[in-house]
């Protein structure tokens, strides 16, 4: 596979050794095959098909959310903005999930029990 551009990064002697393990261990060609598919896996993660964006918050995302929770209420516990942040990822990704079983669908909607 030719491709025009080439990187050329420095890294410590530390990282270079975890890198050669983990081609060892995952069988990677080379650890520019490893390289390689960390930055498509980066890539794809951010602007492909299957983007995962909207997954992860940034730093600032997550500062700013806490935040505005404290201002709403001060005495919010660790424990208690945990459950708040899970809370609202379930709820919109599960109504994502239902946006998508339910796309295209033109079945009627159901009648309640006991009407006609």
């Amino acid at each position: 596979m030719s491709v025009p551009y080439r990187i050329t990064v420095r890294i410590s002697e530390e990282t270079m050794e975890k890198l050669t393990e983990l081609v060892d261990a995952y069988q990677y060609e080379s650890v520019s095959d490893l390289i390689r598919r960390a930055v498509d896996d980066l890539i794809e993660k951010n602007y492909g098909p299957r983007s995962n964006r909207g997954k992860y918050l940034t730093r600032k995302e997550i500062s700013e959310f806490v935040n505005e929770r404290l201002d709403e209420d001060p005495q919010l516990t660790l424990d208690d903005l945990i459950a708040i942040i899970l809370k609202e990822y379930s709820y919109r990704r599960y109504n994502k999930e239902i946006a998508k079983l339910t796309e295209g669908d033109e079945r009627p909607p159901r009648k309640k029990a006991g009407s006609i």
